[in-house]
């Protein structure tokens, strides 16, 4: 009976570990993690699809879509990677790890996009 209560006490600590990690982050002041909301995958093909759209809209210049869409290949050449040494699989922090270049490289284009973008190409 006392191994069977360690062994739930065990459990419910390896379950709730996530939780705890989190918000010991969040105590301490470090910024929030960011939640996965999209398969990484669509997320960079969506984001590929947006930055061809602000060039044409003029929104972006060819040269921060070129350094954009760069990014956009690193993240998904770093997730296949991850995948391929994984098992096919990400991992919670590969996840979280390629989460936050996602959302960096969308807080750049956002910021580009704000700051003036430029003419159309024609």
């Amino acid at each position: 009976m006392k191994t069977l209560l360690i062994a739930a006490a065990v459990a419910s600590l390896v379950a709730s570990l996530p939780g705890l990690i989190l918000a010991q982050g969040l105590a301490a002041g470090s910024p929030p993690i960011p939640a996965v909301e999209q398969p990484i995958n669509q997320q960079l093909d969506q984001l590929s699809a947006r930055i061809d759209r602000e060039v044409g809209g003029g929104q972006l210049s060819q040269t921060q879509a070129v350094d954009a869409l760069r990014e956009v290949s690193s993240i998904q050449d770093a997730a296949d990677a991850e995948r391929e040494e994984h098992g096919g699989q990400l991992g919670f922090a590969d996840r979280l790890e390629l989460q936050t270049r996602i959302d960096h490289l969308k807080s750049d284009l956002r910021h580009e996009r704000t700051s003036g973008g430029t003419t159309p190409a024609n």
